[in-house]
Parts: structure tokens; sequence; C-alpha cells
């Protein structure tokens, strides 16, 4: 794994680096395929072979692009390296959706998997960091999700005083947040 890493590395030297980072199931490969230009459509889960009551979101195949970013619906992460993909109106920009926090691949992967995110930032010409975190997490275990996602980033930068100093360089962004008021008022 980490030697993989360093092939890919070179892919992001100098680069501008969007870098999505979250928990497997945040919707982080999705985000991404969106935002490079495919097209997407809800899908009831049953449709596709899945468990779940909720529609999930896949690439429409009758869209301008097909999916870059493979999406998992299965509850496993599908990421196993991190992922790239150059932007379309400008080269010089890669994004980046990199295996999720807490990975079901085993100690040994996750420690090679965070040790390659750290050495990507490193090698990046700058980089913009977009966490991204399930709404439902968020009411859940009274935040620890927050908290163990702000420690993440924390080790990303280094140190603290690296994320302050670069904090308009992350993003959060919140998904599969219900439209409906009500299910607001009453998290």
């Amino acid at each position: 794994c980490a030697s993989l890493g360093a092939q890919s590395r070179a892919q992001v030297a100098g680069k501008e680096v969007v870098a999505v980072v979250g928990n497997t199931g945040s919707g982080k490969s999705t985000f991404l395929n969106y935002l490079l230009g495919c097209k997407m459509q809800l899908k009831n889960p049953r449709e596709l072979g899945l468990p779940g009551m909720y529609n999930v979101a896949i690439v429409d195949e009758s869209g301008p692009r097909r999916e870059i970013m493979k999406i998992g619906h299965e509850g496993n992460s599908r990421a196993f390296m991190p992922q790239l993909a150059t932007d379309l109106n400008d080269d010089a920009i890669i994004y980046c959706d990199f295996p999720s926090f807490s990975d079901n691949w085993g100690a040994e992967i996750n420690i090679a998997n965070a040790l390659n995110i750290k050495r990507f930032l490193q090698h990046a010409g700058s980089v913009k960091v977009i966490v991204l975190a399930e709404f439902g997490e968020l009411l859940t275990n009274h935040g620890q999700t927050l908290n163990a996602m702000e420690g993440m980033v924390k080790q990303m930068f280094g140190r603290e005083t690296n994320l302050r100093k670069y904090k308009n360089a992350v993003l959060l962004g919140i998904t599969k947040a219900s439209l409906s008021t009500d299910s607001f008022l009453s998290a």
C-alpha cells in the first residue's frame, strides 16, 4: 500500500490538490463524481440489488461522463488507495478521493493510508481539504465523530498551529441531510 502510494504521489507533485476525506459512506466518491461533471440520479436500492429503504445516488449512464470515482453502497470502503482525477478545465488541479477514516481494511492498511495521505499533501503545490460528514453521524455519540474528524485533520496538517495557519483551506461539508425541516427540529 505504501509503495503504491509512492507511485501515485508523483501525479500530485507541485499541483493544487483538492483532498476529500471522511468516514466510509459519507459521500466522498458521490460528491467528487458530481463535482467532476457526472450527471447523478437517485435510485431505489432494491433496483440495484442493495438492502436499505432510502434512495441512493448513482452516476447516470446517459450523462456526459461515466463514473470517475467508484461509488460504494455496501457500507464497506471501496477506496483502497487514493483515487485521483484531474480537473476538466485545469490540469494543474487534482481531485483526490482518499480512503476513509478508520477504514475496514485493517490496522496495517489504515496506517499505510494515513502515511499516504500525509505524503500526498506534502508533495502537493497547495492543498484544499474538504471533510465530509454524514448528518446522522453528527447527531450520535455526543459529537465524537466530529471530534475524531478534527483530530484526523490536525494530523494531516502536522500540528494544530499549521491547521490554524491554513484554516481557510479546510471546508466541512454535511451530507445526507434531510431537506425536511421537521427532521432538523426533532434532532
